[in-house]
């Protein structure tokens, strides 16, 4: 599985960032300088029309929200224990 997360330090793609770390995975991390605006660029916007970080890509599709994201990394490394099972 490849796993890349498109991200821009100091943003909200942090979080993704981290629980990718915590979580042990084995990632490449593409940095989006936003002051460029490689975020508006053709390339990216491929995938991410809404031009916005975070951008997690495994085998090549995306996802685009911090919440689907983390959910997706959650159920991907159970043994990272990032998410409760049972909210109560």
């Amino acid at each position: 599985m490849k796993i890349c997360l498109y991200y821009y330090p100091f943003t909200c793609a942090m979080v993704p960032y981290i629980t990718l770390t915590e979580a042990k995975a084995d990632f490449e991390v593409i940095a989006v300088n936003l002051q460029r605006q490689e975020h508006k660029s053709a390339e990216f916007m491929k995938f991410n029309p809404k031009h916005k970080v975070p951008v997690l890509l495994v085998n090549s599709q995306p996802l685009t929200e911090n919440v689907a994201i983390n959910l997706w990394i959650s159920q991907t490394f159970p043994y990272a224990t990032l998410l409760p099972e049972n909210p109560w």
